[in-house]
């Protein structure tokens, strides 16, 4: 299933792109999305990028983040100011607010 992909910072088109599924199972999506596997988990509202450098974690519903730097074992919280993730028919949003960030980030993601 090739997914349709738009990043948005603030609300303006900061990337857009059509991605392959790499699995689909269980409620959990994941794709390669700017050479990072990007996991989501519609079921438990958990985001996760990751790397060779980094993971980058988001839980949705309890509004807690973290980010781990593999190469140097250190993980790092981060402050959550908003986050949401929202399921149309064959659409998927996720919008967050962090404290690393200077810009509110969407991802839009359709599954047509």
């Amino acid at each position: 299933m090739d997914l349709r992909i738009k990043l948005l910072k603030d609300d303006k088109l900061s990337y857009k792109d059509t991605v392959k599924n790499i699995s689909n199972k269980d409620q959990i999506l994941k794709f390669n999305l700017l050479d990072v596997i990007t996991t989501i988990d519609t079921a438990n509202k958990i985001f996760i990028r990751e790397n060779d450098e980094y993971i980058f974690y988001l839980d949705i519903i309890k509004k807690k983040s973290n980010i781990y730097l593999k190469q140097e074992d250190i993980k790092f919280d981060i402050n959550v100011d908003y986050s949401k993730l929202e399921l149309k028919d064959e659409q998927i949003i996720i919008e967050y607010m962090i404290e690393s960030e200077d810009s509110k980030i969407n991802l839009i993601i359709d599954r047509k």
